[in-house]
């Protein structure tokens, strides 16, 4: 997410992988700031695989945490059936956009991800495959599923549907960041591309080693997953 929300950052550009780029030097600095500065957790907290439920049900509802990037999702651990009920949760909290890295237009980024339903082109009951997600996916159905798991809404006229604005008081804010999300890169070596970033943001956040040589290290090796001929460099 800070990667798209500097000019021009992505990591797929025109049918090749970004392998080099300001945007993504900027990011892992960001990054290195918060670290270096004590602006973030500890780094023996940022390592821990359940730093997300350290968050989400100890510091925020201790007052601990001040802010966390994060989607519109956890509110549904706070629930009253949610793993970790937080009635207090809509007066305690609220929620802005991220914004981008110099205020430039639209200023704000989100990233998103989702989930599909389609018929195999093998399938030998395509119409019935159809027919079902026709009905799966109806107004009425879209609206219960998202109303009931949380998911924000998939269609325009769920999205604005009173019911679905209800349901939970940031669902309009969340909803709302559609207008400027943006999508990982669907690709099959994108998996092995975020092992790199993954790489790359522990590198900073453990100071082992610095924005610019993690960068480096993210372009060799994003250059050996897809081949030289798919990379491209922007810096």
């Amino acid at each position: 997410m800070l990667l798209y929300g500097t000019p021009g950052g992505t990591l797929f550009d025109h049918g090749k992988w970004v392998a080099r780029s300001k945007g993504i030097t900027d990011s892992l600095k960001f990054i290195d700031t918060i670290y270096r500065e004590d602006l973030g957790p500890k780094k023996a907290d940022a390592l821990n695989a359940k730093l997300a439920d350290k968050a989400l049900f100890e510091w925020f509802p201790e007052g601990k945490l001040g802010i966390s990037l994060d989607g519109g999702w956890i509110s549904g651990s706070w629930k009253p059936a949610g793993p970790h009920p937080w009635p207090e949760w809509t007066k305690k909290m609220g929620w802005v956009p991220m914004p981008t890295q110099g205020g430039e237009a639209p200023g704000a980024v989100s990233m998103s991800g989702g989930w599909v339903m389609a018929v195999s082109s093998y399938s030998k009951l395509k119409q019935k495959g159809f027919d079902f997600i026709t009905v799966a996916l109806n107004k009425k159905n879209a609206a219960l599923y998202s109303e009931g798991s949380g998911d924000l809404a998939v269609r325009n006229d769920v999205a604005s549907d009173p019911a679905y604005l209800k349901s939970d008081p940031s669902i309009e804010f969340w909803t709302g960041l559609a207008k400027v999300t943006h999508y990982r890169p669907a690709y099959e070596q994108y998996p092995k591309v975020s092992a790199q970033i993954q790489e790359a943001m522990e590198a900073v956040t453990t100071g082992s080693g610095s924005p610019a040589d993690a960068a480096k290290r993210y372009a060799q090796e994003v250059s050996r997953i897809v081949g030289s001929d798919n990379v491209v460099s922007t810096s």
